[in-house]
């Protein structure tokens, strides 16, 4: 047992005691549920400094094992074409480590997914990712609030999706 928890077990047995007065024995259990719930935020702190600092140290990774090709693609393309090649593969890789996220399209399958958010591209300029669904006629299919139902235009490139049933799971 932690320190913390000894504290918080002994708060919580002095608020049962009946020597203390009942405003005292109310201090205990705010105290004890305050330092339960600092230390819970603060290990959820540990743990998202942890994923941060793993991520960063992929994210250096990447940038070594692709360095070589934006400095080819920004030569022979332009400065602005290194850093979106960057881009792109930055978040390639980084997608395909932690898994689940954005899932390249090609892994889609209308057997197993129904409406889901996908990411596409005008070019190399990405577009705000819209919920859609892939139809029987091999066309996405976009519902909006605002615009009514829309078809992505083919001259558009979907490249990723997001099973929103996952937001469910977590």
């Amino acid at each position: 047992m932690s320190m913390i928890s000894e504290q918080v077990k002994d708060l919580r047995e002095y608020a049962q005691c009946k020597a203390f007065p009942q405003p005292t024995r109310q201090i205990f259990l705010e105290a004890a549920d305050t330092i339960e719930a600092l230390s819970a935020k603060l290990a959820a702190a540990n743990m998202e400094r942890s994923d941060m600092i793993r991520r960063n140290k992929l994210i250096e990774e990447i940038s070594k094992e692709i360095d070589g090709g934006i400095v080819k693609d920004t030569y022979s393309k332009g400065k602005n074409a290194g850093l979106r090649k960057a881009k792109i593969l930055t978040e390639e890789k980084i997608e395909a480590h932690y898994g689940g996220g954005w899932q390249p399209i090609s892994e889609y399958s209308r057997d197993k997914y129904d409406w889901v958010l996908i990411k596409y591209f005008d070019g190399e300029e990405e577009c705000v990712p819209q919920v859609a669904e892939l139809r029987s006629d091999g066309k996405w299919h976009v519902s909006t609030d605002f615009d009514g139902d829309f078809v992505i235009p083919p001259h558009f490139d979907v490249r990723y999706f997001f099973d929103m049933q996952q937001l469910d799971r977590s």
